[in-house]
């Protein structure tokens, strides 16, 4: 078992500017939220339900104007779910929104999303397209639409979504918008520090409830499978990447690898993790004696 007495030193960072207030307690390392904020599995729907995605896209749209873009492109992803509110798969079937310097919405959807995009999307310019006939003449209709020069997600965007819009357009009129996009995020509004929050909150109660029942001799897969289980039993989404956990001399190793090493009593830990929730992600870094 982990003993009460045993060196803790953790540390968190995470893009936002007003963190969840941290509370000791008993030796144990918590976090304290208003409300019932960790508890209410439908927050992230009371969330979006008071977030104004519209606005959202009106300041993208300015950025998009300053930087002289007749449009940006946005594939499935953070920036996605950010001006729209909808989260969709980075799949095989190409799904791009538009938005216009005039922060008018012009996409190219899936037929299968159909009724999901227009649940939220019912007046946007939209071109629907499935399987049977291929997205080739979504893509040419909306190329028609578009203004003559579009940013893109440089880092998001695939060879496969670019392939399809140099299809229709000049190549020289697609440019890397994502210095330009850096800008939109920065600033977190009410509902992103409160996403943050929940993460946080998700990632240091597992991990508490992880080193309360350590015990030595546990492989460090082990202790990382049960760390997996116990953010997604408080109510993450999903993990902003693979728990690490490293033991004994290999703990000296940031980037090491989790196996199967046995953990002995009184040797030094490392776990680095972070639970995923409503679009946003945490990263923790504990280190502890066991």
């Amino acid at each position: 078992m982990l003993k009460t007495s045993a060196i803790v030193l953790e540390e968190s960072f995470c893009n936002y500017q007003h963190g969840a207030r941290r509370v000791r307690k008993f030796g144990k390392l918590t976090y304290s939220l208003s409300g019932n904020l960790l508890s209410d599995r439908n927050y992230k729907s009371k969330v979006n339900a008071v977030t104004d995605f519209a606005s959202r896209r009106q300041r993208a749209a300015i950025i998009a104007k300053q930087a002289n873009l007749g449009a940006i492109a946005i594939v499935p992803g953070p920036n996605f779910s950010y001006l729209s509110g909808l989260d969709f798969h980075l799949m095989e079937r190409p799904t791009v929104l538009f938005l216009t310097e005039q922060a008018k919405v012009i996409a190219i959807i899936p037929e299968l999303e159909r009724s999901k995009w227009l649940d939220t999307f019912p007046q946007a310019t939209t071109f629907f397209w499935q399987d049977s006939d291929g997205y080739d003449n979504a893509f040419s209709a909306c190329a028609k639409l578009l203004p003559a020069v579009i940013g893109v997600e440089g880092m998001r965007m695939r060879m496969f979504e670019f392939q399809a819009l140099t299809m229709h357009l000049s190549q020289s009129s697609i440019i890397d918008a994502d210095p330009y996009l850096a800008a939109l995020r920065i600033c977190k509004d009410i509902q992103e520090i409160e996403a943050l929050r929940k993460a946080i909150a998700i990632s240091e109660n597992a991990v508490s409830e992880l080193l309360e029942g350590a015990k030595a001799g546990e492989t460090e897969l082990t202790l990382s499978s049960r760390l997996k289980q116990a953010m997604l039993l408080h109510g993450a989404e999903g993990f902003a990447f693979e728990p690490l956990v490293l033991s004994g001399p290999k703990s000296a190793d940031p980037h090491g690898t989790t196996g199967e090493r046995p953990i002995a009593a009184g040797e030094p830990l490392l776990i680095d993790f972070g639970a995923s929730w409503g679009g946003y992600e945490c990263r923790h870094n504990a280190h502890i004696l066991l």
